[in-house]
């Protein structure tokens, strides 16, 4: 009697017919067989004995090779050796090659004695199988490890002799899935990783120590795939090495192994811990591509400033980095696709910064980028950097900007300046602070044709310091007329300065501040003192404004932080009622004092610690205006409702 019939184009030798009866049939009744079904694609790891060998790691991108049948190309061999296993560029997952499957077996013939300990790393689109291997001609009687999807999109796999299925993650077989498989020889179990199509995503463990089903081998030899669908099936970028790929995450704390070995000595780290003290977590130092070793590795901008003297171009220098460490699958599945970008917010740095440009992979740790006429097209723009990797992204907290201020012939500006230059030498005039201070200005050979600025110190007294040039042209603040020597004046975060323009043409029409914002930790507590006639000039150094609005009645108290330290009063005249007059605010514009507001106190719950809008116009109302980035104003101080000397530190609303 007969009890299956099989057509095969493959001749047969007396033993595997032997050892297929033996597998399934001794000692076994005969029963009936369910009709043939057409089955899925199928991974194994097999003993073959290649056609060739190479040294490891290898990478197959199949980038090199024409579209046609896969057949004899780069130690690979197919069943049947014809278009039904074949390289093609329709579907692919990175570059422009990729082999195809359909109702075809692919295996790839690797070195006699590659080691022990091997990963195997490799994307693919598999349909999903309806049953697993019935017998040695589907899966190889050698095989150690093999799986397969099935049509719930789960990993089943072969544990020893038994197919398990695992609901750790789900496969599509419309998307592209990486694959990592750790296959140890020595301790005869193998392990599993997936990750989704987004380059470098972080690979999750599906299973690990599963028993081999062969264990008479004692390195892998081959890879196989086989697709008996007739839906096809693809594969990309397949790499073998003794190192694991960058996107293995073995321990599950959301950073790569490799990388954590190779910066942190070991696995198991914090990810949200700040191993080297920079501010940047290491989740964030992974992304960014830096050494979370190293305090001076992080992403961040290093340098702003103009392309030249004259110009209105922005050089934005960047640092960050591109981490490859000891993989061998650069060339395929890991190779870093880090998206590092420039953000800015135009005038307003509350509004969202946008992306104005993707920057270079940074593998040299900088790279540069010019904003062409940022200087001339806005009074402040706000830049930040950010990198996006592995499906997550990450924008550095340390914000550089630009300010353009006005410098006409003949005008008066009361500023302050509105970056930090990150030390006390560089915050200085004879520092970068003075060189930036100077653009706009015309230089002069005598005190007399320089442009100048003042300030008022702590006893009161104006300061004055003439811009001259040295031998070279480069500007200098002197503080002599003859311009003998050259400034030294620490300039503080908040310090009030009258710039005064001469009637000279100067080589720009605008001051150009290029540098990091200042931030409530780096602002400085001012004095607001009775003394001097009661008046102190200021300035507002922060990015963030700090806004008194006219809400009518709503209007909240002591928005501007002046009050009740700061006095209020009933009247703003201090000629007509010079016991009741409150604090006052006086802003320059167009070379005169513009705008002036007033604080209110004693007169009622509605009215008490607001400021009030004394404008020319005659109308009364509460004020509406904001303290600005780079302005300085003038704050008078009364001596009534027993007033006194008092502190006031910037803080953002």
């Amino acid at each position: 009697m007969v009890d299956e019939l099989r057509v095969e184009n493959v001749a047969r030798s007396s033993n595997w017919i032997w050892a297929c009866w033996l597998n399934q049939f001794s000692n076994a009744a005969f029963v009936s067989v369910a009709p043939v079904e057409r089955k899925g694609t199928l991974f194994q790891f097999n003993t073959d004995a290649p056609s060739a060998g190479e040294c490891l790691p290898c990478c197959d991108s199949f980038e090199e090779l024409a579209p046609g049948p896969l057949h004899g190309a780069n130690h690979w061999q197919t069943t049947p050796a014809t278009t039904n296993v074949a390289v093609q560029s329709h579907t692919v997952y990175h570059g422009t090659r990729a082999v195809q499957l359909r109702q075809g077996h692919a295996w790839r013939g690797l070195p006699a004695a590659p080691g022990t300990n091997l990963w195997v790393d490799w994307y693919a689109r598999p349909q999903p199988r309806t049953a697993p291997p019935r017998d040695i001609a589907e899966l190889h009687w050698n095989a150690t490890a093999a799986f397969y999807i099935n049509t719930n999109g789960q990993v089943v796999a072969c544990s020893n002799h038994t197919w398990v299925a695992f609901d750790t993650v789900q496969v599509s077989a419309t998307n592209w899935t990486r694959f990592s498989v750790a296959l140890d020889q020595s301790q005869q179990h193998w392990s599993l990783y997936v990750a989704d199509s987004v380059p470098n995503t972080l690979a999750v463990p599906v299973f690990t120590n599963l028993p081999f089903h062969a264990t008479n081998g004692v390195t892998l030899t081959s890879f196989r795939m086989s697709e008996e669908a007739p839906r096809a099936s693809y594969l990309d970028c397949l790499a073998v090495g003794a190192a694991a790929p960058l996107s293995v995450d073995q321990d599950g704390n959301g950073l790569p192994d490799t990388w954590e070995a190779t910066y942190l000595g070991g696995t198991g780290v914090d990810p949200a811990a700040d191993s080297d003290s920079d501010g940047v977590s290491n989740f964030h130092e992974f992304l960014a591509g830096t050494h979370p070793g190293d305090s001076n590795s992080y992403l961040r901008i290093i340098g702003l400033d103009l392309e030249s003297p004259t110009s209105s171009n922005i050089v934005v220098k960047v640092a960050g980095g591109s981490f490859l460490g000891g993989s061998p699958y650069t060339a395929a599945g890991d190779a870093p696709r880090r998206t590092f970008g420039v953000q800015a917010a135009n005038e307003d740095v509350t509004l969202p910064k946008l992306r104005l440009t993707n920057l270079t992979a940074l593998l040299s740790g900088t790279s540069v980028w010019t904003d062409v006429g940022a200087a001339a097209l806005y009074t402040s723009r706000y830049y930040a950097v950010s990198v996006a990797f592995a499906g997550a992204s990450y924008t550095n907290r340390e914000e550089w900007a630009l300010h353009a201020q006005p410098r006409l012939a003949g005008q008066r500006y009361l500023i302050c300046v509105p970056v930090d230059y990150g030390s006390p030498e560089a915050n200085n005039l004879r520092g970068t602070l003075g060189q930036q201070l100077a653009r706009g200005l015309r230089p002069g050979a005598t005190a007399a044709e320089a442009d100048k600025l003042c300030y008022m110190d702590a006893a009161g007294l104006w300061q004055e310091f003439y811009l001259f040039t040295n031998a070279n042209g480069t500007p200098y603040w002197s503080d002599e007329i003859s311009g003998t020597s050259t400034a030294d004046v620490p300039v503080y975060p908040g310090m009030a300065l009258w710039v005064v323009r001469g009637s000279g043409t100067a080589q720009r029409a605008n001051a150009v501040f290029t540098g990091r914002s200042f931030t409530t930790q780096s602002v400085v507590t001012l004095n607001f003192t009775t003394n001097y006639g009661g008046w102190t000039a200021f300035g507002w150094p922060l990015p963030q404004p700090r806004w008194h609005r006219n809400l009518g009645p709503a209007t909240p108290v002591d928005t501007l932080g002046f009050y009740p330290l700061g006095r209020g009063g009933t009247q703003w005249d201090s000629k007509a009622y010079p016991g009741q007059v409150g604090d006052q605010i006086w802003v320059w514009e167009d070379n005169t004092y513009r705008r002036w507001y007033w604080l209110i106190d004693h007169v009622g719950t509605n009215y008490n610690g607001r400021w009030w809008d004394n404008a020319a116009t005659g109308v009364w109302k509460f004020a509406n205006f904001a303290l600005e980035v780079g302005r300085g104003y003038y704050y008078g101080h009364t001596t009534n409702w027993g007033a006194t000397n008092f502190l006031w530190r910037p803080t953002p609303p």
